[in-house]
């Protein structure tokens, strides 16, 4: 058969992208119906935590279990409810299965476009509406997009900085990660921008008494100023995981 001999076409798409969903499909402009937030949390007196690009919400979900676990012995420390947002519908079918085995009354999952449904989230949590808003927001490991005609396809755009910039709380914090430095550039560029009320964190920055807690800035990282030396979150990502394994840069800062 002549057909065994024909060398495959190798193909242009990697793997990781072919993992990444394209949030400008037609199918992914559409917003999603929210949840009554009053049957999801227990505590509605806390304030949010968004973690933007959850996949499957392993780390989201340790860091609700831990807090839960401080509510259950009377801890006064502030505690958070958390939303992990993902494009991807199974992951978040998934991780919302693995919270009602759980049993956990702070944390829910979305399966949504967060470029398209940012703001009504954000809209829904305010304190007009009773809430206490938006205090913390991480975005890890956005997926790179890498070649030049894709770039729209990031999720770091100057629409979603403004929307961030508008709602979240005035002591409220943003947290950022990648192991691809064209992706921290990218981040920093827009969040820096001075029409932003965003600044970077440094050394001389008192955290005792926030969310975050970390070692500090890297002050010899010349090629990466404001990167900070370790992850000043309670739980690494799965991604942070696979970094450390194959002994990858993770670029880390936060606003």
């Amino acid at each position: 058969n002549n057909n065994n001999n024909v060398r495959k076409r190798k193909s242009r798409v990697s793997s990781s992208q072919r993992r990444m969903v394209n949030p400008l499909s037609i199918k992914q402009q559409y917003t999603v119906p929210l949840p009554n937030w009053k049957d999801i949390f227990e505590d509605l007196s806390k304030t949010f935590y968004i973690d933007i690009g959850c996949a499957r919400g392993t780390m989201l979900i340790e860091m609700a279990k831990k807090e839960q676990i401080k509510d259950n012995k009377d801890n006064q420390e502030k505690q958070h409810n958390f939303i992990g947002i993902e494009i991807r519908d199974e992951l978040v079918k998934e991780a919302n299965e693995l919270v009602e085995k759980m049993k956990l009354k702070n944390i829910y999952f979305i399966c949504c476009n967060v470029n398209v449904c940012l703001e009504s989230i954000f809209i829904s949590l305010s304190k007009d509406l009773g809430f206490s808003g938006v205090s913390h927001l991480s975005i890890q490991f956005p997926d790179p997009w890498s070649r030049q005609k894709h770039k729209k396809r990031q999720i770091i755009q100057s629409e979603l900085v403004d929307i961030v910039d508008k709602y979240l709380l005035i002591e409220g914090q943003v947290y950022i990660s990648s192991d691809v430095p064209e992706i921290v550039q990218i981040s920093k560029t827009f969040f820096l921008n001075e029409k932003n009320n965003f600044r970077l964190f440094t050394n001389e920055d008192n955290l005792n008494n926030k969310f975050w807690w970390t070692s500090g800035v890297n002050d010899n990282d010349v090629d990466f100023p404001g990167n900070l030396m370790e992850n000043p979150l309670t739980v690494p990502s799965e991604r942070e995981h696979v970094c450390a394994k194959f002994w990858r840069k993770v670029l880390i800062f936060l606003l």
